[in-house]
């Protein structure tokens, strides 16, 4: 099989796409398939897509590929737009450097107040604080072997 065959039978337009959600939603939803194998199946997609995106060969080809249209251009129903970013390296710089340790050294404090507050005592005074509110999130983890 063709690898990329599957994506080739994905939705292409963002109408599609949205049909293609609310489909596979209410399939999910009413039981029709096994929610935990579509998951499984989703984080697979997920992890495919990546590893191709940032596959740096393929991302040069599709660089090259967009070179040969105006900056900004309409193709299959997607617009495209390239752009560049920037990034600086500031490291050589002492005073940035103090900088940067001062608020790594905050972070560090920060984090022992959080502890001390989810606690609900400051450790150094044995003052009571106001312990935080906190809200807690169920989810799955899913790693393959």
């Amino acid at each position: 099989m063709e690898a990329l065959q599957i994506i080739n039978q994905l939705p292409a337009t963002k109408a599609e796409m949205e049909t293609f959600v609310k489909s596979a939603v209410n399939d999910l939803l009413d039981g029709t398939r096994d929610i935990l194998e579509v998951n499984i199946k989703l984080k697979v997609m997920e992890d495919i897509i990546k590893a191709i995106r940032d596959n740096s060969d393929v991302r040069f080809a599709i660089m090259d590929e967009a070179s040969k249209y105006e900056k900004s251009f309409e193709y299959l129903g997607a617009k495209i737009t390239q752009t560049r970013r920037t990034t600086f390296s500031f490291d050589y710089d002492p005073v940035w450097k103090q900088i940067q340790e001062d608020i790594e050294k905050g972070k560090k404090m920060q984090k022992i107040r959080e502890e001390s507050l989810k606690v609900g005592v400051d450790p150094s005074t044995g003052e009571v604080l106001q312990k935080p509110t906190s809200k807690t999130t169920e989810y799955l983890t899913i790693t393959f072997k």
